[in-house]
């Protein structure tokens, strides 16, 4: 089961929007448009519907904030391992509809997993893909 939608916050870039859970999880998007199919669609079932996410292994406490005055969305998780915090948000310039996600230790070795479960309903393949960027790197806000 879902969480209750006010444990969302919304991700835009103004052609489509996102669903993040306070777990990490994006279960909800649509690609490249509102009216568009959905590949992560988790909040309407379950994991099965389709969802991203990204989060520490085990016992762990969030918190989360945009930064400043912006859609980027921080969620800073704390385990006995340590601390990591997740940065998601769309561009508004991306030359196609774009989800990112910037993960990054704040102190010591934090083990993560992530779990991409893509919604493949209907007759044409969704645009998703999933790309690793080179470590140090952090969303300009």
């Amino acid at each position: 089961m879902p969480p209750p939608i006010e444990d969302y916050a919304l991700l835009g870039d103004t052609q489509t929007g996102a669903l993040v859970s306070k777990a990490g999880s994006i279960d909800w998007l649509c690609l490249p448009r509102f009216d568009s199919a959905a590949p992560f669609a988790s909040l309407l079932g379950d994991e099965g519907n389709g969802r991203w996410q990204i989060a520490p292994s085990g016992d762990v406490r969030s918190t989360r904030r945009y930064r400043g005055d912006t859609l980027v969305l921080e969620t800073d998780f704390d385990t006995a391992e340590g601390s990591i915090r997740l940065a998601d948000f769309m561009p508004l310039e991306a030359p196609r509809r774009t989800s990112c996600v910037w993960l990054w230790a704040a102190a010591a070795e934090c083990a993560c997993t992530m779990d991409v479960r893509l919604r493949t309903a209907g007759p044409n393949p969704l645009p998703v893909a999933v790309t690793s960027i080179t470590e140090g790197r952090e969303p300009n806000a």
